[in-house]
């Protein structure tokens, strides 16, 4: 099957965060726009009343009740909201089990929020940011969720190579499939509106000096993805078979210290997210 023919079978899943696209287009403008970004929000009456929730959990702890959307803008500022409506509307994405890679039920989102978390000290880049490098390392690994649907059988010849002759995932994808799942999340979030400050960093993290566009920011992706392996986020059966390109590293321009603490930093806000989150966050199984 064809990277084309995966694309065409992304119109049977489900509809994308309609929400998201167009938070990111007005994060992407770099202007704090309190009341677009209420507008935005507020044309999804369910996520709005579930940011409203999340907002005056234990976690913010408000000395008042939040009431509505501008309150909660003014008073936890864009950034945390952005933060919580990414992991409430593109989270729901990742919840489930993914069996074909291995994955247990909230094993995906677990290892995304951590890439996230790891994004948000590494990227520099003045036309990203750390709110789009968040949502950048949440949706990075989307496109597991589609090969579970679209070819689980085929697929299992990718982890022969990977089990058998010890390859990287993403080499024995390309080397037996033509693509990557990277490449197939790219594909899926440009199906629902994402423009190429996420699409392309999504689709080269695994080679990210291939990225004909924000190369740094896929480079941040590629070192976060391999960060949150670290913390112990990496689960399934490929989570032995990540490979990390030092070059990348060098490109990147990061010191040692700096992304120690961008690790250390990412495993202290995974706590913190579940609490925020509540009931919201999946259990993950305890080996």
């Amino acid at each position: 099957m064809k990277l084309q023919d995966i694309v065409q079978n992304i119109k049977t899943l489900p509809a994308g965060p309609a929400v998201l696209p167009k938070l990111v287009r007005l994060m992407e403008q770099e202007v704090d726009d309190n009341d677009s970004f209420v507008e935005i929000i507020a044309l999804d009456p369910a996520l709005t009343a579930q940011v409203l929730r999340l907002s005056n959990s234990a976690a913010f702890a408000p000395a008042s009740p939040i009431t509505d959307l501008g309150d909660a803008v003014a008073r936890l500022g864009i950034r945390e909201i952005y933060r919580i409506v990414t992991l409430l509307s593109g989270g729901d994405y990742l919840i489930d089990s993914v069996d074909l890679f291995g994955l247990a039920r909230g094993e995906l989102w677990e290892h995304s929020l951590a890439v996230a978390f790891i994004m948000e000290t590494l990227v520099t880049d003045e036309d990203t940011g750390p709110g789009l490098a968040y949502t950048i390392g949440l949706l990075h690994d989307l496109g597991k969720t589609v090969l579970e649907l679209s070819m689980p059988k085929a697929y299992e010849a990718v982890f022969d190579r990977v089990e058998n002759d010890h390859w990287g995932l993403a080499r024995a994808e390309r080397d037996l499939l033509g693509f990557d799942h990277a490449e197939v999340g790219c594909a899926l979030l440009r199906h629902w509106g994402f423009g190429d400050v996420v699409c392309l960093p999504v689709g080269h993290h695994y080679h990210p000096l291939e990225c004909p566009e924000h190369q740094q920011v896929a480079c941040a992706l590629h070192v976060a993805n391999w960060g949150a392996g670290i913390l112990g986020y990496n689960h399934g059966r490929d989570a032995w078979a990540l490979e990390i390109e030092p070059a990348v590293v060098g490109v990147l321009g990061i010191e040692q210290n700096r992304l120690e603490r961008s690790i250390l930093q990412a495993g202290q806000q995974i706590h913190r997210a579940r609490m925020i989150v509540g009931d919201h966050a999946p259990k993950v199984r305890q080996d």
